[in-house]
């Protein structure tokens, strides 16, 4: 009887342990809420001479982002970008491409903590922890994030972005 008791009981603990790791943190996130967040203009220094922004105006329930760098107050890059909930995988997805480009890239984002998200290309979505390229962004407070940026799970940079005022 005693044999019993603990092998259900072990055997449910072992169950409920691995229910709970299989639960995405996320999913009581609300990701198209959350995505709001990055409504606005924010730009990023780096260097002396060049500025990052990123121009970010709601597109319905989703968003648009303009992109351009600046080097020395002359736009050297320019891009645009749609920003979606993906409601098959649960991600935000977003669709990435530059003017001087017809390639597009295709990334999923999704929030881990209300102030926290990860991007990646869509291509490593099936095993992100050894994504060759990532983004991690973290809102410091409604006017900041910090972005930043690894490939092949190796540090690349990080940039400070400030909310423009109006």
């Amino acid at each position: 009887m005693n044999k019993c008791i603990f092998l259900v009981s072990f055997l449910t603990l072992t169950f409920l342990t691995n229910l709970s790791f299989c639960q995405n943190s996320t999913q009581n996130l609300d990701q198209v809420e959350l995505m709001k967040q990055f409504v606005g203009t924010w730009s990023a220094k780096v260097g002396n001479d060049t500025l990052i922004i990123w121009e970010c105006a709601s597109f319905g329930q989703s968003i648009e982002f303009v992109i351009k760098n600046e080097i020395k107050g002359v736009e050297s890059i320019e891009g645009k970008t749609l920003m979606g909930y993906d409601v098959k995988n649960g991600k935000l997805l977003e669709a990435i491409i530059l003017k001087n480009s017809p390639k597009i890239m295709l990334a999923s984002c999704w929030f881990t903590s209300p102030k926290a998200c990860i991007q990646i290309q869509n291509e490593d979505i099936t095993n992100p922890e050894t994504a060759r390229w990532k983004w991690s962004i973290e809102f410091k407070t409604a006017d900041l994030f910090v972005l930043t940026e690894t490939i092949n799970n190796k540090f690349s940079y990080t940039r400070t972005f400030s909310k423009q005022k109006k």
